[in-house]
């Protein structure tokens, strides 16, 4: 059957759950990223240039930070791929209507912006029964090593979160 046939949409697509797990993998990069670059961006350029002291280095680390971005979107993409049919936890889904309501959907959500650090710390987004993975790693040098003891600093609130509920 060709996608025409099926309305136009690819098979990426179709499944909520794998065009909303791409977007959020790659929204959290960005978001994490975008905070740290923020107050880093032009610190961590020279950081990098003195660290090396020559343009030809700097490039290698920046080449390296870039990979690690492009490892982790493969990572996700094929992840994917071999997991196509999980279904959007019932507390992200919209409730436009008031069947989707009464059924759950919606409930118990979490906005990140209103909660503390502007983080929904021990909040699920992957598919009930499935694991949380991990496809970003940030190597430990230039921004991305701040980008990483931002990621381990979410962890622990995770973590704290977690224990509280036990």
């Amino acid at each position: 059957m060709t996608d025409k046939k099926r309305g136009g949409r690819s098979r990426l697509f179709r499944n909520s759950f794998d065009h909303q797990s791409l977007r959020a993998g790659a929204a959290v990069i960005v978001i994490v990223q975008s905070e740290v670059e923020a107050e880093t961006d032009r610190d961590n350029a020279k950081s990098i240039y003195d660290r090396t002291k020559s343009l030809a280095d700097s490039k290698v680390v920046a080449r390296e930070e870039v990979d690690a971005a492009y490892v982790a979107y493969n990572a996700a993409r094929a992840f994917v791929q071999a997991n196509p049919s999980s279904e959007v936890p019932i507390h992200l889904r919209n409730a436009p209507t008031r069947l989707m309501k009464e059924l759950g959907y919606g409930r118990a959500y979490r906005y990140a912006h209103d909660e503390p650090e502007a983080y929904a710390a021990g909040e699920r987004y992957f598919p009930d029964g499935m694991a949380p993975q991990r496809w970003y790693r940030p190597v430990e040098r230039g921004l991305e090593a701040k980008i990483r003891a931002k990621l381990e600093h979410l962890r622990e609130l995770d973590a704290q979160a977690q224990r509280r509920r036990s």
